[in-house]
């Protein structure tokens, strides 16, 4: 079984069926709860029962921050102090959403996480092959079987000592996992240690480069991007292009099936 191609591809697959709910404006939980307030209720809102069949999603945000704060969000957001008018849209541009954005903010949303997805595999094949093969380049092809990685290598929980995660599967893994979740020097690990490669024919690194560079600014609210649906899909493409290349890799290779 490979757990972490597996884990990797329906992670990738749920981003994408999220994005395609959420672009046709249908949510199926809120659908089969019944109604706003039904699924309100499921989301820890505190609502009577009276009701339940009337509010809104809207309208109970509103009244929670109204409540919390003194004022509405979007009364605040008008009292705000500015003395340049047309430094008013700043803050928008930078979110990269709003009404009339709404489209982008579940594209960008979706196009994190996807990366995320892509990450997350990368540091599961990584820490199975310094598991399995610590021998890193020198390992030797044998007749024997390939080994399937165990899942409990790619689940393992930390074990907390004096506020730092210590790991076992393997040890080593304590120490490099923080190096390891930067994305340039998680590829000079694989290709360092390994020689695998992460970037499919027909993609190059700097198009990586540049996907993590929008990344980080919507994460970071730095400035406006704006990600159309084809480039998503080039990215999900890309994502799952490496996947299977650093799996074959790892099988060619180590005789792992991760």
């Amino acid at each position: 079984m490979a757990i972490i191609l597996h884990a990797a591809i329906r992670q990738v697959w749920a981003i994408d069926d999220s994005l395609r709910w959420g672009l046709t404006g249908s949510t199926p939980q809120i659908s089969k709860a019944g109604s706003e307030g039904k699924w309100l209720l499921d989301q820890g809102m505190d609502i009577s029962p009276e009701d339940i069949d009337s509010i809104s999603i809207s309208g109970v945000i509103d009244s929670l921050f109204s409540d919390a704060v003194g004022i509405p969000l979007g009364v605040l957001e008008h009292m705000a102090p500015l003395s340049n008018p047309k430094l008013r849209e700043v803050g928008s541009k930078r979110s990269s959403a709003g009404w009339q954005r709404v489209e982008n903010f579940i594209i960008t949303s979706a196009f994190v996480r996807l990366l995320g997805a892509s990450e997350q595999f990368e540091l599961d094949a990584l820490k199975a092959l310094l598991y399995y093969r610590p021998q890193g380049l020198s390992y030797k092809i044998s007749q024997d079987e390939s080994i399937d990685v165990e899942d409990k290598v790619v689940l393992e929980e930390p074990e907390l000592i004096e506020n730092k995660q210590h790991f076992k599967l393997p040890t080593l893994w304590t120490w490099i996992k923080r190096h390891a979740e930067n994305n340039v020097e998680r590829s000079k690990l694989l290709s360092n240690v390994y020689g695998i490669k992460t970037i499919p024919e027909g993609f190059t690194g700097k198009q990586r480069e540049q996907w993590y560079e929008s990344r980080n600014a919507i994460a970071h609210g730095r400035k406006d991007v704006t990600i159309s649906l084809k480039e998503y899909v080039d990215v999900q493409i890309f994502a799952v292009k490496s996947m299977l290349f650093v799996f074959e890799q790892c099988k060619e290779k180590f005789d792992l099936i991760i």
